[in-house]
């Protein structure tokens, strides 16, 4: 399967960015090492992530929509050294990318593309980490901006509290996108027979952590998160 690259400014947000992340560069002995793709909500977790398992965790984060020229370009550019080897490839690539190429919003066409770029993701990855065991990840739901992050001691405590008696409120505007792009996640994992981790529908079922900003939750939340991901490892 082919992809076609879109250039379009129109499709993309108002700041887009990339960031790669290698860990542990001095080392390649290491019996596994965790590759990590998708947003800053993959860039919230990795740290923690590599001190859980105990393994180096590299990370491609980025904004960018799976078919724009920024991504694919991004994704040469990651693995254009060929030092590191990958034992697990976690992929959370759900949350960016509302809207389609012209910037208008998604029809059944798109989701459909959705879906084909995702499934060359893989095939991508499979050639680009050979063996590595390959898991498909929900992304985190939007919630409504809070007026302010969460606050250390007496203050973080008592919003928490407040959060929890009053609930969050989901942003749907964002979030229709989000819930379909999840569902087709769940379907390619199960086309092509790939783990896949409901991190989403986990977290909201604990009914424990709260969130600090928009999309990321409150740090206390990141070992719950972390050890989720362990149980996918290969």
């Amino acid at each position: 399967m082919n992809i076609t690259p879109h250039d379009n400014p129109k499709g993309r947000e108002g700041l887009e960015w990339s960031n790669f992340w290698y860990s542990q560069t001095n080392h390649t002995d290491q019996k596994k090492r965790i590759l990590m793709i998708g947003d800053s909500t993959v860039r919230m977790i990795r740290s923690t992530f590599e001190r859980e398992s105990g393994y180096p965790v590299d990370m491609l984060g980025t904004s960018s929509g799976l078919h724009d020229i920024l991504f694919l370009s991004q994704l040469d550019a990651f693995f254009l050294q060929k030092s590191y080897k990958y034992s697990d490839v976690y992929i959370q690539m759900g949350h960016h990318s509302i809207t389609n190429d012209d910037g208008n919003d998604y029809t059944a066409s798109d989701y459909r593309r959705y879906k084909d770029d995702l499934i060359w993701l893989v095939d991508y990855l499979k050639k680009a980490a050979p063996g590595a065991n390959i898991v498909l990840l929900t992304s985190f739901l939007n919630v409504m901006p809070v007026r302010h992050r969460l606050q250390e001691g007496l203050a973080g405590w008592a919003y928490r509290k407040y959060i929890k008696l009053k609930g969050e409120t989901y942003d749907e505007s964002w979030n229709k996108v989000v819930r379909e792009k999840n569902k087709i996640v769940k379907e390619v994992s199960e086309e092509l027979h790939m783990p896949f981790c409901d991190i989403e529908g986990y977290m909201q079922s604990l009914k424990k952590f709260v969130h600090k900003d928009h999309i990321h939750y409150e740090d206390r939340a990141k070992p719950t998160i972390a050890r989720a991901y362990m149980k996918y490892l290969s």
